[in-house]
């Protein structure tokens, strides 16, 4: 599911911050692969910069050139940032959150808004290329709310290659907004969907809006407006 993705995307880019507290407009030079990391890290996180800075009562990290590889799964993207809480950041490096699954203390559980949570944003922006291992994201930028339990992808493209699909066809759904609910609702707006493989495919299917609705087993129940062929 999406809602795990994003999940993963918001531990992998926030967990190496929970070791130190944050400057206010500290340049940090780029920093080094990591080793025999703990399991809810990443395998690797690297970046050009990174400015740490105190907002009031948010605590923001802009991160430049940033590229993360976790379990064959991988994020880039031109620019990120991260907002946190700072009194919750702060309980989270004193110790005190620190219990139980440390991805559901920060993000709570995947299509759920979080109650006092220490992430408020994730940003990506520029570039942002995403592979789960099985889909492949491409976007303008992608914007995680875990207080909100809402996730937007603008101008966002999501295919399946062909070798990972299970039928052996390519499939990719470009969308203008492709959208995450507290309940799990997905929503694309002006979507195209084809199983063509050409980079401006031969053929596709337009739908202004497109809503899959959770049936509780995994799958999604899909709501389209009325298609047509392009």
């Amino acid at each position: 599911r999406r809602s795990d993705m994003l999940a993963w995307i918001s531990l992998t880019l926030t967990a190496p911050l929970l070791c130190a507290a944050p400057q206010e407009e500290v340049v940090v030079p780029p920093k080094p692969a990591l080793g025999n990391a703990p399991s809810q890290e990443p395998e690797r996180i690297e970046y050009e910069s990174v400015i740490s800075e105190i907002e009031g009562s948010q605590i923001v990290y802009h991160f430049d050139k940033i590229d993360v590889v976790s379990s064959g799964k991988s994020v880039r993207a031109d620019r990120a940032t991260i907002r946190l809480d700072r009194e919750n950041y702060q309980k989270v490096a004193a110790g005190s959150m620190l219990l139980g699954d440390l991805a559901v203390d920060l993000l709570g559980l995947p299509g759920q808004p979080v109650k006092n949570a220490v992430v408020l944003e994730i940003r990506l922006e520029g570039g942002v290329y995403i592979d789960t291992g099985f889909t492949v994201i491409e976007c303008d930028w992608l914007s995680h709310s875990p207080p909100r339990g809402v996730a937007t992808l603008f101008q966002s493209q999501i295919t399946v290659p062909a070798e990972r699909s299970p039928n052996d066809w390519p499939w990719r759904m470009q969308s203008k907004y492709l959208q995450e609910f507290p309940d799990g609702t997905l929503r694309a707006k002006f979507a195209r969907l084809t199983a063509c493989h050409l980079k401006d495919p031969a053929y596709s299917m337009a739908i202004e809006e497109l809503t899959g609705t959770p049936d509780g087993k995994g799958e999604y129940n899909w709501s389209p407006t009325t298609p047509w062929l392009e």
